[in-house]
């Protein structure tokens, strides 16, 4: 067209920009765009998104943002292209919050793609107080009934451990509930370690669902439960109804059995899958941490790597996970590094435990994220580095949140009075932030008691008292035909 010596219109650009980004062509989108440039069509508002999309797309974040700062005018449109961008970058995810920040300053009305993006952004850095106010505003732009923006505000909340908006939340979602939602509470109930209200769920949505065996992903919501005889029963269904082969119930195989803490039963249906994804590894590889074969799982990891995509006292099999991991090619991902580095923790290697850390970013292009950072401090505490634990969180690119806090108070603990300074800090940190977790106190007046400051453990004692904090009673829990029963020592609820 432009040998023939006709200019093109802004519609041209536009679709010329979207092929290029389809196609990846971006040398040659550069082209067009020094052509737009000359013609003078790139102030076009229009045009201006169409080639800011074209460098979001193909990952050119700095071209983007470059551009973006030199629009004479933008819209809605253009903030959720930038926004998007940068929710998605490893390496710029908290930028994201700063746009939306900007974007909200200058008078950009928000619409549900940026909320979506800036609620997942918030979600993975775990800031609670932000996330209210994105919700909030969702409220006041009237699109909180919609069923993707209520999945993401429950995946938000569950990642920043406001499992009380999120039971609200998903009771006002009456027939909108789909299966996002449910995994969102489920799995927040697993990581909770909340098992007795994440099986009264599961065996809800069983009930609910008269063909939930033919979804692999509502069987998966049961078989990540720590429950073998439902397991095995849920096992045997699938077996008649020839889905055995099938990766996800395969992986939630693998993931129940170990759970159980039956890792034999565990291994062999991991062995016996004929396809394995990420998502099977990573069962594997937590399967082998959580129960302290921290070696086995490492070497996994490697051999999951060289081939293509933690707490009982047998370390050594998770490392040997670990390499087989690495061995089938796939590509870890950000759950696979946490518990590679849980495995680390347990087994006390704490070089080996910062050459893997270091590797996320360097090697694999994941930034670090709170639960990465968590499983470092928890592997210096462990180790009894409390000045390197301390220089850590100091340099940490994420404000430091309450599990990362209470690890601190843990290992100041164990330091028998050599890091009380340090002890305190976190200990007010924590009050800051949840000051009725009995657990925050018991570990400060433990702190003070390991250094036989009496006085001190006392006055933290008594403050508890006037506080008014409560200890969680421990509970046992059990299923019969009609639900499950959750029983405390003395109660008088089941008679």
């Amino acid at each position: 067209m432009r040998t023939a010596g006709i200019v093109p219109s802004n519609f041209t650009l536009i679709i010329t920009w979207n092929s290029c980004a389809s196609l990846g062509w971006i040398m040659l989108g550069q082209q067009v765009h020094g052509e737009a440039f000359k013609l003078g069509l790139d102030s076009d508002i229009s045009v201006s998104n169409a080639l800011l999309a074209l460098y979001a797309d193909t990952g050119c974040l700095a071209e983007c943002l470059k551009f973006f700062s030199l629009m004479p005018e933008d819209d809605q449109l253009s903030w959720n292209t930038v926004i998007g961008s940068l929710s998605v970058s490893e390496s710029s995810i908290s930028e994201a919050v700063k746009y939306y920040l900007n974007m909200m300053r200058v008078g950009v009305s928000p619409n549900r793609v940026i909320f979506i993006n800036i609620l997942a952004v918030v979600s993975s850095l775990s800031l609670g107080k932000v996330s209210q106010q994105i919700h909030a505003q969702v409220i006041k732009y009237h699109i909180a009934d919609d069923t993707t923006i209520e999945n993401a505000l429950l995946a938000c909340y569950g990642k920043c451990e406001e499992m009380d908006e999120c039971v609200k939340i998903l009771s006002r979602m009456f027939d909108r509930k789909d299966d996002v939602s449910w995994n969102s509470m489920i799995s927040r109930y697993r990581h909770d370690n909340l098992w007795h209200k994440a099986m009264v769920l599961g065996l809800f949505i069983i009930k609910g669902v008269r063909d939930w065996i033919t979804s692999p992903l509502s069987l998966f919501f049961v078989l990540v439960l720590p429950l073998q005889q439902r397991g095995m029963e849920v096992h045997a269904s699938a077996l008649r109804a020839c889905l055995e082969s099938d990766v996800v119930i395969g992986s939630a195989l693998v993931d129940m059995s170990s759970k159980c803490g039956r890792i034999e039963y565990a291994l062999r249906f991991f062995d016996m899958m004929p396809i394995r994804n990420v998502y099977s590894w990573n069962s594997m590889i937590s399967g082998f941490a959580r129960n302290g074969h921290g070696d086995e799982a490492l070497r996994l990891f490697s051999r999951m790597v060289q081939s293509g995509c933690a707490c009982r006292g047998h370390g050594d099999k998770g490392l040997d996970l670990f390499s087989r991991m690495k061995l089938d090619g796939l590509p870890p991902n950000h759950v696979t590094f946490v518990w590679v580095l849980s495995a680390y923790s347990h087994a006390g290697l704490v070089d080996e435990g910062f050459k893997h850390f270091k590797s996320m970013s360097q090697a694999y292009g994941l930034a670090p994220q709170m639960e990465h950072l968590s499983c470092m401090v928890d592997l210096l505490g462990r180790a009894g580095e409390l000045d390197k634990m301390e220089d850590f969180i100091n340099k940490m690119p994420i404000k430091p949140n309450n599990i990362i806090w209470r690890t601190v108070l843990g290992a100041c603990c164990l330091a028998n009075g050599r890091k009380i300074e340090l002890g305190r800090k976190a200990a007010d940190m924590l009050f800051e932030m949840e000051l009725q977790n009995d657990a925050n106190y018991m570990l400060l007046a433990n702190m003070y008691a390991y250094g036989d400051k009496c006085e001190d453990a006392a006055r933290v004692r008594k403050l508890t008292r006037e506080a008014e904090v409560k200890k969680e009673a421990g509970c046992s829990w059990v299923t019969t035909k009609d639900g499950v029963h959750v029983f405390v020592s003395g109660g008088k609820s089941h008679p």
